[in-house]
């Protein structure tokens, strides 16, 4: 088992996401909100999605992402692809406030689209 201190030499991604509803057989992401510290410092990535689904009104009440935001967003497949690469490719700790939902959801789109 690794110790502390050689984890603690690993980048950390702290992630957040918001999706279109709690069920991840059957909603999606419509953000992606990540900062990344590493050896070369902090970054930040942010990515409005399109989900391809309409957002239920309560999901923009509470994110504030409206039908409108995600029409001009990045395809899923696009963004995942683009933010694995440059925030989790060299699988660094990952950190989420609800790391359990962030990370499921995460999973099922990646594997939606063979990632």
């Amino acid at each position: 088992m690794e110790d502390l201190f050689s984890l603690v030499k690993k980048p950390i991604v702290f992630l957040d996401l918001e999706t279109t509803g709690l069920n991840v057989a059957t909603d999606r992401i419509i953000e992606i909100a990540a900062i990344r510290w590493d050896e070369n410092g902090r970054r930040t990535y942010a990515q409005i999605v399109n989900p391809g689904v309409r957002i239920p009104r309560e999901i923009t009440r509470i994110t504030g992402i409206t039908q409108a935001m995600v029409r001009d967003g990045q395809p899923i497949e696009e963004a995942l692809r683009n933010f694995v690469a440059e925030f989790l490719a060299d699988e660094p700790i990952v950190v989420a406030h609800n790391a359990p939902f962030d990370l499921g959801f995460l999973d099922a789109e990646l594997r939606r689209i063979g990632l």
